[in-house]
């Protein structure tokens, strides 16, 4: 028998996924899911690669438009970065190509709808998933998160102009934290560990540094004794790590080698692409011209919150999240420079933010209305204009200025309505996000969501 509407909307309830929640991530995918940005040195091996795979059946990227970020190795080119992502995308370029859409050998800059199907996939899915798993992870623990929280999180941190741009960071989040949400407040079966290992090893395909995430959710199964899941967790992540190094071996020459290890601008580097923390890149990092205190004051209210629920109950899950943020923080800090590039904010630090999500419900009942504004209006017009502009920043600019700037000198970057329709689109395009503003508004008042302030949950 087919559930009926109410029936359908109270299960979610019950998941924690409301009316504001489904409204937040329609329009995470009226606003940002229809944004074609260029293709940039990062995503070029990406596409590239999956292209060749497609294409010609073949890992070597010779005949592909790049530029710095790849690697040249016995006369031939490959990408220098992890594959995981660019193989999840494989059949989404493969259904594209069956309907049309140009080759990834093509060089095309701007307008590049084969390069937006694959980032779509890629990116814009995992950041609409991550607003649904931070919502049930907050409501599982019996503190929903605020509408306006997590809108924050969502529109106000990197998961925008990241969901935007073909880079490996918001899949491997999404992988990592939905690992954890298999663990979290749940009974440590083999199954269960079975299934985090999988996503884990999956995770760290798609970008190395998310074998930090591996380890902590390692070591919370040992601090419960939890064996038989934890061979299980290892067992599920084995035949990954096996396709990582075989992978290597045919790129890289080396099962121990990345693509990074044979470029000049990261000698030295480890296998996961980092080197010791210092205190000054630490310090620009978090306060700095693009810094994640600054520019995204959302993160600071997250961490904020993970203080105060480990001072007030110090239990396993606030434990976890407490653990991956630190990792991810003094991995950004041994980076080469702050941000992992042109970026507008560290970017190495996009695993982590999902695990903010638990602070910010914590404490967002505690933030005065006027702060709250001030949080959400900083945090989304900064990460806003990075995501519906080029992203790139170059050396000393300032995150939110910089991308203003670009957006009055180069525009916004086109969307798929406004290449398909023309200025017609623009219209369709402005009318979708208005109408998904409007259900936000709306369905959060069912969810009574304020801004700030409010009761606690």
């Amino acid at each position: 028998m087919v559930p009926s509407r109410s029936e359908v909307r109270a299960r979610l309830s019950g998941w924690g996924i409301t009316p504001g929640v489904v409204a937040l991530c329609l329009l995470w995918l009226v606003a940002l899911g229809p944004i074609v940005a260029d293709l940039t040195a990062q995503g070029a091996p990406r596409v590239a690669l999956t292209g060749a795979l497609v294409d010609d059946g073949a890992i070597v990227i010779d005949d592909y438009p790049l530029d710095v970020d790849r690697t040249e190795r016995d006369g031939h080119t490959y990408s220098d970065k992890a594959p995981g992502q660019e193989v999840l995308a494989v059949p989404v370029y493969a259904a594209a190509r069956a309907v049309g859409a140009e080759p990834a050998s093509v060089p095309r800059i701007a307008g590049n709808l084969t390069l937006w199907s694959v980032t779509f996939w890629s990116a814009g899915v995992p950041a609409m998933a991550l607003i649904l798993l931070v919502a049930v992870a907050c409501h599982r623990r019996g503190t929903p998160i605020p509408l306006p929280a997590l809108a924050g999180l969502s529109f106000g941190t990197l998961l925008a102009p990241m969901g935007v741009n073909l880079y490996g960071h918001v899949l491997a989040a999404a992988l990592g934290y939905g690992a954890w949400m298999v663990i979290d407040r749940a009974p440590a079966t083999a199954g269960r560990g079975l299934a985090a290992g999988a996503l884990v090893g999956l995770a760290v395909v798609v970008e190395y540094p998310l074998a930090l995430v591996g380890a902590v959710l390692a070591a919370a199964l040992v601090s419960r004794r939890a064996w038989a899941a934890l061979g299980a967790f290892a067992l599920a992540g084995a035949p990954f790590a096996v396709a990582l190094g075989l992978y290597h071996h045919l790129a890289y020459g080396s099962v121990v080698s990345s693509g990074y290890s044979h470029k000049p601008d990261h000698e030295g580097a480890t296998l996961f692409i980092t080197g010791i923390p210092r205190p000054t890149t630490a310090i620009e990092m978090l306060v700095g011209s693009r810094g994640l205190l600054v520019f995204t004051p959302i993160a600071a209210v997250g961490l904020w919150g993970l203080v105060h629920l480990l001072r007030r109950r110090r239990d396993e899950g606030v434990v976890v999240s407490a653990a991956v943020v630190i990792a991810f923080l003094l991995l950004q800090a041994g980076w080469v420079n702050p941000w992992g590039g042109e970026m507008p904010g560290p970017r190495y630090l996009i695993p982590m933010l999902p695990f903010l999500g638990i602070g910010l419900a914590a404490v967002w009942h505690r933030v005065p209305a006027p702060v709250a504004r001030f949080v959400l209006g900083i945090s989304i017009a900064s990460m806003g204009l990075a995501a519906v502009t080029d992203h790139l920043i170059g050396p000393g600019g300032l995150a939110l200025t910089s991308s203003l700037r670009t957006l009055v000198t180069e525009g916004p970057n086109p969307t798929v309505w406004s290449l398909l329709l023309g200025p017609v689109g623009w219209v369709v395009y402005g009318a979708s996000v208005v109408a998904a503003l409007v259900l936000v508004v709306r369905w959060s008042d069912l969810d009574g969501a304020g801004v700030g302030g409010g009761v606690p949950h």
